[in-house]
């Protein structure tokens, strides 16, 4: 049996134990404050964590789908010769009762479709494949309207790609591919649908060791347009180092040389624009090896 001071000194011991648990304990007000510091905090870091997230996904799927393109284009040279040697006068529309629908889809067919990998292919205007407004320019004005005709492939890795052979009217009347646009749909058809945001421009010119770019890399200003028609293929070099390669069936084509490569710094700047220069965006973030600018304006 316990003493009185056993007992007195067992109990106070408890007591103060009882004593040191209560002034463990956090009061609610610290513990409101610390959530409110915490809610804080992460207001501040997740939209910074988000936005890098988006950059990432943005400029691997940008990057990757430029290798697909780019893979696509050498297996056809594989099977069909250089790209400067394809037989574009199969598909040249020859006057008003001609279909250039019909003649461009038979181009997408032959060079195009057997060389990538896709999970769909259709054939629709902009409208249909669900772009109630085109393709929109940052600045809201209209770059393709919703009656453009398209070829759509959708990628393994959800990005929707146009290709869009572009057709130029020759002085014999005839209108031929001259070359080619790629857009990438980088998010498939979610939208925004805006060039710069979700949407980039590659293209490709029948020229032989010409590679693939994304829109803008060469400046268009630094070789001047020539349109006229020959009866057999010439070459034209200038002094600036551009490259004309003239025919009968195709026109005009140009090789752009290193010294029309455009600067980042012009070309963030035009991509900053929100015009038709924006095209130029997907530029900003190939020069930047293959990352979204710090300065990116629209992210």
């Amino acid at each position: 049996m316990l003493s009185k001071s056993e007992l007195y000194n067992s109990d106070t011991h408890h007591k103060s134990k009882v004593k040191a648990s209560f002034h463990k304990a956090f009061t609610l007000a610290e513990t409101l404050l610390a959530l409110v510091i915490i809610g804080v905090i992460a207001a501040l870091t997740i939209p910074q964590i988000i936005n890098k997230y988006n950059r990432t996904i943005m400029a691997t799927h940008l990057e990757h789908t430029y290798s697909v393109l780019a893979n696509m284009l050498k297996r056809a040279e594989l099977d069909n010769g250089s790209i400067g040697s394809w037989d574009l006068g199969e598909f040249a529309v020859q006057g008003p009762s001609d279909s250039t629908w019909n003649r461009t889809s038979g181009f997408v067919e032959k060079y195009m479709l057997p060389y990538i990998i896709h999970t769909k292919y259709q054939q629709a205007t902009l409208g249909d494949f669900g772009y109630k407004n085109g393709f929109l320019f940052p600045n809201k004005t209209v770059y393709y309207s919703a009656a453009a005709p398209m070829y759509g492939l959708f990628l393994q890795n959800g990005v929707c790609l146009f290709i869009y052979p572009v057709v130029r009217s020759l002085n014999n009347g005839n209108n031929v591919i001259q070359e080619l646009y790629f857009f990438a749909d980088l998010n498939g058809l979610k939208g925004p649908n805006i060039i710069g945001k979700d949407i980039f421009v590659f293209e490709q010119p029948f020229v032989d060791g010409h590679p693939l770019t994304t829109f803008g890399e060469y400046n268009y200003i630094y070789c001047y347009y020539w349109g006229f028609t020959e009866s057999e293929a010439r070459t034209y070099e200038l002094d600036n180092g551009c490259t004309y390669m003239v025919n009968k069936d195709t026109g005009y084509i140009m090789f752009f040389p290193e010294a029309a490569r455009q600067s980042q710094e012009t070309t963030i700047s035009n991509c900053k624009r929100g015009d038709s220069y924006s095209l130029q965006c997907g530029t900003a973030i190939k020069n930047n090896s293959w990352e979204v600018p710090d300065d990116y304006p629209w992210l």
